[in-house]
């Protein structure tokens, strides 16, 4: 109650402070401004603030100390030394940096600020600063002298600086985009590891995944290595997913990439191969549909474990709660191989079901310009075959109109070729289609086929939406990766049973349709099918959801059903089950917390549940639930918990099903950045253009919102910002709550416009400073006069005086000179004690002082 009564008090004494400093200052202003009415003024040159001139005598006898005026005369301002702005030139924008301000609010041109303006000055002036530069000269050049044309417009309200300079102030021609923040180097290490032990009876199992990624970002360049490690009771595999350097060329908006990297052009997207292709870069074109991840929506029975496969290879797992589930952005080795995916309920039975290529395919505009690669085809596992063809493969992408972009492409590789063109369009309607028609030929088996695809996604009135995709193969088309495999007999024919992989799938379909009704709900319904060759398993799949909010209450249905499937999952066909699900959920939100309960049938089979989460802050969250099995009359009991301890994530869970078995699970994640200053950490994944932030000051616990989530400073006042956007505005923001009462921030707000592969430093500079309040009394005794000035040793303006002789100094150095004008009009100092220690607690500390003579 003490605490709470204390920093009541503190939060009242500050405002009530800083409405009497605003007062006496705003008293000041109002009888300037009358005064400035009836006077002339003086305007200076346009390059120069506007500034005033006042009668000393009209000022006396209004009770205002003619000081003051010297002060107020010029218009606002930027304060002495180094400040950051963003820079403007003759209106395109070149970005932010720390240039320095004269005492009187002029703009210094050093070599710094013209080589970020890319000006130039005339031969002989530029002579002049080069000498300067070596010598101990100023570096400050009169840039007004040497350009009468120009205009400076300095807004020190919005930390902005536009020039406007003739062109051949210029040092090359101007271009049409602005000018991004470049450079820094560092190097990074993400990691998301989950371990699992599970008993069941007398059996155990244990397993051990984890996802990790190295990278290096150097001069713009990003180098980057996935791998992933899978341990099951002993048995362990390995996979490097990909190797690869990237740098874009931002004058020509294109990309390279060398290493093991995935083809990323419009007619053949997805093959991985070791080599190199060059592409438009999609951050910097309009209209471009970057999403690449893929969405994959499921039921757990239990808390399972997901496993997500591609062309044999693990591309992602992660650990999620009974009920129905839905994985955004998986990463994909491809978007023409179709995902295999697994769920491993607690009591070790899985569930697999495919999402098909055809799933995969989204409408969306093609970039324009070239894209070029060439290299030789991976090998992920030993079912990809035992041939790496090489290949060369070149698309082209025009633009047919503000909405519309057609591509034509070529591959070659060893005894294998393939053409093929797209046309994609975007209608007023927001309509987008998106078109591909391939032709190729395989040598190995003398063949031939066509491949057709076409998605759609319409949003139609009244919150409604459809989507559909199909994906049509005649019986002779090969994809490149159909022909990795040796002759298995002199005529070059493949094994019968070689194509019956749902990759290798001649017909897909996938339909998906949403419709929000305010009374009704939300409706979402996705439907997939697939067919094998001729002879072989076809699979169909569905998952309907249904949700609605009511006042208190969110109620949600999802049912899953797997029809006529035919698919090689012996566990399923040996107990008769077909993996139908029905799965309801009913929430009552409880301010931070929650209250869910669940009504789950599959197979026959009936469960019951309920389950509570609490978020007691940023850091920690915490779970309980518990299950009913009505079928076979046992609980099952879950509690877990949630930690984000500033610098990495972890969770861990314990479950018990019934009386013998039980599971375990714990998983961490994050990231970490070696830059110049030393290492960080982050609780998120660093992604390819990212940055660190510092106070400039030891403090850690500082909150920093981000456009990745919040993050917090070290103990070297330091903290990583995971993730900056390519080429645009990126904000990070300084939560002022969380800042020591004596520290102070210029900005608590930081933007900046990165390159892609850029490590941007923003820079908060906290200083800590003590802020006083002092009671000055004269010689005499008496207070000092309220409107009297308070300036430093080199008779710069500090503040003015309030009430009762009420000075206020905060962000200056309390140990220089301040002077005033006692009751005798006499100029006087203010000698006071501060202090040995202060105390952090309070906003400011209270002391006593006396203005002697001078």
């Amino acid at each position: 109650m003490h605490r709470r009564t204390r920093s009541a008090w503190m939060g009242t004494s500050r405002k009530y402070l800083v409405i009497k400093v605003s007062a006496t200052l705003a008293q000041v202003a109002l009888g300037l401004d009358v005064l400035a009415a009836e006077t002339s003024p003086a305007i200076s040159s346009t390059s120069k603030p506007q500034s005033l001139e006042f009668d000393s005598e009209t000022l006396k006898r209004r009770g205002i100390d003619p000081k003051l005026a010297a002060y107020f005369r010029d218009a606002p301002r930027f304060p002495d030394g180094p400040q950051r702005v963003t820079l403007f030139v003759n209106g395109r924008k070149r970005g932010q940096l720390e240039v320095p301000f004269t005492g009187d609010g002029q703009l210094c041109f050093d070599r710094a600020l013209l080589d970020k303006a890319r000006m130039v000055l005339p031969e002989e002036v530029g002579k002049s600063i080069s000498t300067n530069a070596a010598g101990s000269t100023p570096t400050c050049v009169d840039f007004l002298a040497a350009w009468p044309q120009a205009h400076i417009d300095l807004r020190p309200d919005k930390d902005e600086v536009e020039l406007i300079v003739p062109t051949d102030a210029l040092r090359e021609p101007e271009q049409n985009e602005p000018e991004y923040a470049t450079g820094g180097i560092a190097g990074l290490a993400n990691y998301d590891m989950t371990a699992v032990h599970s008993r069941f009876g007398t059996q155990t199992s244990q397993s051990v995944s984890a996802n990790t990624e190295l990278g290096l970002n150097a001069g713009d360049w990003i180098v980057r290595s996935r791998q992933s490690l899978n341990s099951q009771d002993g048995r362990t595999q390995t996979q490097q997913l990909l190797t690869y350097a990237q740098h874009t060329f931002t004058r020509q908006r294109v990309a390279l990439q060398v290493g093991q990297i995935d083809l990323s052009q419009p007619i053949f997207p997805g093959t991985s191969i070791e080599g190199a292709q060059i592409l438009p870069e999609s951050a910097l074109l309009a209209n471009v549909n970057n999403g690449a991840g893929a969405i994959v929506e499921g039921i757990a029975h239990s808390q399972a474990r997901v496993e997500v496969r591609q062309n044999g290879a693990l591309i992602y797992t992660t650990v999620m709660p009974p009920g129905a589930f839905a994985l955004r952005d998986v990463p994909l080795l491809n978007n023409s191989s179709g995902l295999e995916v697994t769920v491993i309920e607690a009591d070790g039975s899985p569930q697999r079901f495919t999402v098909p290529a055809a799933a995969l395919l989204r409408p969306s505009l093609a970039p324009e310009g070239y894209s070029l690669a060439a290299g030789r085809v991976r090998r992920f596992t030993s079912g990809d075959g035992n041939l790496q063809p090489s290949l060369v493969s070149a698309t082209r992408g025009w633009a047919l109109g503000r909405q519309t972009r057609l591509s034509t492409g070529a591959l070659v590789a060893t005894r294998y070729e393939a053409l093929g063109y797209g046309i994609d369009t975007k209608t007023p309607q927001n309509w987008s289609v998106s078109y591909r028609q391939m032709i190729a030929q395989t040598d190995r088996e003398h063949v031939r086929g066509l491949q057709t695809s076409v998605s759609i996604s319409m949003p139609l009135p009244n919150s409604f939406a459809i989507g559909a995709s199909a994906l049509v193969r005649t019986p002779g088309y090969r994809d490149l990766q159909d022909t990795l495999h040796e002759r298995a007999s002199p005529s070059g024919a493949l094994p019968a049973d070689q194509f019956a992989r749902s990759d290798a799938s001649n017909r897909q379909y996938s339909a998906l349709m949403s419709w929000n009704h305010p009374g009704l709900g939300a409706f979402n319904v996705n439907y997939s099918r697939y067919l094998l060759q001729p002879g072989s398993a076809y699979g169909q799949r569905a998952v309907m959801t249904w949700s609605k909010s009511f006042r208190r209450a969110n109620l949600s249905i999802t049912g899953e059903w797997n029809i006529k499937s035919n698919a090689s999952n012996v566990e399923q066909r040996a107990s008769h089950l077909n993996g139908n699900a029905i799965y309801a959920t009913l929430t009552l939100p409880l301010g931070r917390d929650s209250l869910r309960t669940t009504a789950e049938q599959r197979d026959g089979r009936q469960r019951l549940g309920v389950n509570y989460n609490s978020r007691v802050n940023d850091q920690f969250n915490y779970n309980a639930s518990l299950q009913r099995d009505q079928t076979r009359g046992t609980t099952d009991v879950s509690i877990g918990a949630g930690v984000l301890p500033r610098y990495t994530q972890t969770n861990a869970t314990y479950s018990r099903y019934g009386s013998g078995s039980s599971l375990y699970t714990a998983g961490l994640r994050g990231g970490i950045v070696a830059h110049s200053e030393g290492i960080t950490f982050s609780p998120y994944t660093v992604q390819d253009t990212f940055g660190v932030a510092s106070l400039g000051s030891r403090q850690a616990g500082v909150k920093l919102n981000t456009p990745a989530g919040s993050v917090w400073t070290d103990a070297w006042g330091r903290a990583v910002v995971p993730q900056l956007s390519a080429y645009q505005r990126s904000q990070v923001d300084i939560v002022a709550k969380t800042l020591p009462r004596d520290a102070d921030v210029s900005n608590t707000s930081n933007s900046v416009e990165a390159a892609r592969g850029s490590v941007q430093k923003l820079n908060f500079n906290m200083v800590r400073s003590q802020r006083v309040l002092i009671r000055v009394i004269t010689e005499s005794g008496r207070p000092l006069a309220k409107g009297n000035t308070v300036v430093n040793g080199a008779d710069q303006f500090i503040t003015a005086v309030g009430n009762n002789g009420e000075v206020f100094l905060s962000g200056v150095r309390l140990d220089e000179t301040f002077k005033s004008v006692d009751d005798q009009d006499r100029p006087c100092r203010l000698t006071f004690a501060l202090p040995d220690k202060p105390t952090g607690d309070n906003y400011f500390e209270r002391i006593d002082a006396q203005c002697k003579p001078l």
